[in-house]
């Protein structure tokens, strides 16, 4: 029996490129090339039969990213490009000279710098003498701002519960 030439044949995201002296229950392997550069071995059973065999394992991998992106998203974004753990914590950066988040020194003007980001967008509060009016301009802003939408989104999640 004539063996089947699969010479750049594509199945999947890989194309067969030459058949090996290498047998697995008498079947031809191929080396192959995979659409993400990776070189593959398969049977030409394997091939012609498709699924899983039909790539390196790159696609999976995509898929497991893309999945874990997507709970990820879904665990810590809620609506209007807002992260919630961000609003929840007091956590600060750590090359943050006030110890307050949202509050730094501007060095060129010698005031502190107060601000707030909210829904995907960066707010400027004000410019102040003093980091404690900076501190407050900045805490009365998340009371406007942050605990509004928070209140509605607790109050949502407990009827979803």
């Amino acid at each position: 029996m004539k063996p089947l030439d699969l010479t750049d044949k594509r199945f999947g995201h890989i194309v067969a490129k030459e058949p090996t002296d290498k047998r697995e229950l008498r079947a031809i392997i191929w080396k192959c090339v995979c659409d993400c550069g990776s070189i593959v071995y398969r049977s030409h059973t394997s091939l012609k039969r498709g699924g899983e065999n039909a790539n390196c394992g790159c696609i999976q991998s995509e898929i497991d990213k893309q999945s874990m992106l997507k709970v990820h998203r879904e665990i810590l974004l809620h609506t209007d490009n807002t992260f919630i753990r961000v609003l929840e914590t007091n956590k600060v950066r750590k090359d943050n000279t006030s110890g307050v988040k949202g509050v730094h020194k501007v060095e060129k003007l010698n005031k502190w710098r107060a601000s707030i980001g909210f829904q995907g967008k960066r707010k400027h509060i004000g410019d102040f003498e003093e980091k404690e009016d900076a501190i407050k301009a900045r805490l009365k802003a998340e009371k406007e701002l942050w605990q509004p939408f928070l209140d509605n989104y607790y109050e949502n999640t407990k009827k979803e519960v």
